[in-house]
C-alpha cells in the first residue's frame, strides 16, 4: 500500500444465519469483492488442536486480508476476527494462560 491509501477491509460479524454470508456474496458478485470465509471453513481443524488454534487462525485471516487487500479493493471477512477474545470471554475461556475475567 502506498501512503494516504486506506484498506478496503470489512469484517462482519453478527450472530448465526443473519446474513452475514450472503451479504458477503453479493458484495462479490456486484463489487468484486474478495471474501474469506469463516475459520471453520477455510481451514480443517485438527484432532488434537492447541488451545490456541482458533485465534492463530484469526491472525492467519487477517493477514490474508491484508494481503488480498493489495489486488482487490473490497475484502470481506465473512466473520468476526475477534469472536476468540470476545465470544468465548463468555465461557471462562483463557487464552496463553491468561484468564479474560477481571
Amino acid at each position: 500500500m502506498k501512503v494516504g491509501e486506506t484498506m478496503g477491509i470489512i469484517a462482519f460479524e453478527g450472530a448465526s444465519a443473519v446474513g452475514k454470508s450472503s451479504t458477503s456474496r453479493e458484495l462479490e458478485k456486484n463489487h468484486g469483492a474478495y471474501i474469506i470465509p469463516e475459520v471453520n471453513f477455510l481451514f480443517e481443524r485438527p484432532k488434537n488442536e492447541h488451545r490456541t488454534w482458533y485465534f492463530e487462525k484469526q491472525v492467519e485471516r487477517w493477514k490474508i486480508a491484508v494481503q488480498k487487500s493489495e489486488q482487490y479493493e473490497l475484502v470481506i471477512l465473512d466473520g468476526d476476527i475477534y469472536q476468540p477474545l470476545s465470544y468465548n470471554w463468555f465461557f471462562h475461556f483463557d487464552i496463553f494462560n491468561q484468564p479474560l475475567s477481571l
